[in-house]
């Protein structure tokens, strides 16, 4: 836990980014566990991967173009919503934050130099 809020700490946006993405990554883990019991005790499992789906949008659309099937494609779609959790954190956290004490790089002037 200490560790998660040192790296909330090195950016502006870091622990409301790390909410929101990590909480993203929780409901992509829950509803693909869902779909798992679905699919292991249900007898009509016509429309089990649905929500998995509509949880992973916008990804799910490039990755249901994969030609894959069956299990392959539910591991497909849980793995594209992490990989989207990941992206909202690196959207999400915006630049590193400055410390204070810490030199600063000179910003690069108009003439180059």
């Amino acid at each position: 836990m200490r560790k998660l809020r040192e790296i909330a700490r090195r950016y502006r946006f870091g622990a409301p980014a790390m909410i929101i993405a990590g909480g993203y990554a929780v409901l992509v883990a829950l509803v693909a566990l869902g779909t798992i019991a679905v699919l292991l005790f249900a007898e009509d499992t016509d429309f089990a991967g649905i929500y998995l789906i509509l949880v992973t949008l916008p990804i799910a659309f490039p990755v249901s173009l994969l030609p894959l099937d069956g299990n392959a494609m539910f591991v497909a779609f849980t793995a594209g919503g992490f990989v989207q959790a990941w992206l909202l954190w690196l959207v999400l956290r915006g630049r590193r934050a400055v410390t204070p004490g810490a030199p600063r790089t000179p910003e690069p002037t108009a003439s180059g130099r």
